[in-house]
């Protein structure tokens, strides 16, 4: 609606095409990763263009559902993960400035303090 009142009818046009082509290119791109990956990890039965075809397709469901219950359900996975990898982000970092070659320590630690709050979220949410 912005857009539509700031540039008008074509130049909301321009920004919805925009906008558009930026997702299908990234969505695309990252298919394309993904069913390489699986394809060189499955290898044999699984050719590039059928692992591409079921990540499109489960994207495609999972696209359908909606953004509340995608959200709902990899929030016990990003409160789980983001600590852990903030943690080794610091850990890099200290490595890399100080010298400190301990990594492995803090993350379990942090995993371990998230372990039982991922355990109740996903409690809840089944």
């Amino acid at each position: 609606i912005i857009s539509f009142n700031l540039l008008g009818k074509f130049g909301a046009i321009l920004m919805s095409l925009i906008v558009f082509l930026a997702g299908f290119t990234t969505i695309v791109a990252l298919a394309a990763v993904v069913g390489e990956y699986l394809h060189r990890v499955i290898r044999g039965p699984v050719s590039y263009l059928r692992a591409v075809s079921v990540v499109f397709i489960i994207t495609a469901i999972m696209a359908n559902l909606g953004l509340g219950k995608i959200l709902i359900f990899s929030e016990p996975f990003i409160n789980f993960f983001y600590p852990i990898i903030i943690v080794t982000t610091f850990c890099n970092l200290a490595y890399k400035l100080f010298g400190f070659a301990y990594i492995k320590i803090p993350v379990v630690i942090t995993a371990c303090i998230m372990l039982p709050y991922f355990i109740q979220s996903m409690k809840a949410l089944l």
